[in-house]
């Protein structure tokens, strides 16, 4: 450990009774590290960061996820492994003039978790781009309802962060994950 210079610590702080490394092994198995074109999400296309949400899922889940259609419900999602088992939609939302309630987004969000829940797949989520506080608006008043659905948020250095899923009360978990991506 390196030393402490004193004209950086204050008085009254006392890390003699210390553990180094205490929370180190916890935020190592919450977090790996990704690597992908770091350009910000702001003002990019809407596809933009469907493809990028593809890239970071399929790193996160470690199979390819492409574009493709469920038979049991007949949508074209934005993440579709080839075996049909994990299924996902992208969603790039804010609120309504950065400030009030969405509430078409809203309703948009709880036909995609049904939607989603149709398919029978055993692992759906969509991820959120753009402003949290849309996902988090919808998880405060319905995610009580969630029934296998995972909710991420996929930030503009591209972490990814599980908000909520399967059967929780709206409580974010805190955890996040950085996930490395060939290519």
């Amino acid at each position: 450990m390196s030393e402490t210079h004193e004209s950086d610590m204050l008085d009254g702080y006392d890390f003699s009774g210390g553990v180094r490394g205490k929370y180190a092994e916890r935020y190592a198995e919450s977090n790996i590290i990704f690597r992908l074109n770091p350009t910000p999400t702001a003002g990019m296309p809407w596809l933009t960061f469907e493809e990028r949400v593809r890239l970071v899922l399929s790193a996160y889940y470690g199979v390819d996820l492409a574009p493709g259609f469920v038979p049991e419900v007949h949508k074209k999602f934005d993440c579709v492994s080839a075996d049909k088992s994990i299924i996902g939609d992208a969603k790039h939302y804010t609120l309504v003039n950065g400030a009030k309630r969405p509430p078409a987004k809203i309703a948009t969000i709880t036909e995609y978790v049904w939607l989603l829940e149709k398919t029978k797949a055993p692992d759906t989520f969509l991820v959120f781009g753009n402003d949290r506080r849309v996902p988090e608006l919808w998880l405060k008043g319905y995610g009580s309802l969630l029934s296998g659905v995972k909710f991420f948020f996929l930030h503009d250095d591209n972490r990814l962060e599980l908000l909520s899923h399967s059967r929780r009360t709206y409580a974010r978990e805190g955890r996040e994950r950085k996930v490395p991506v060939s290519g």
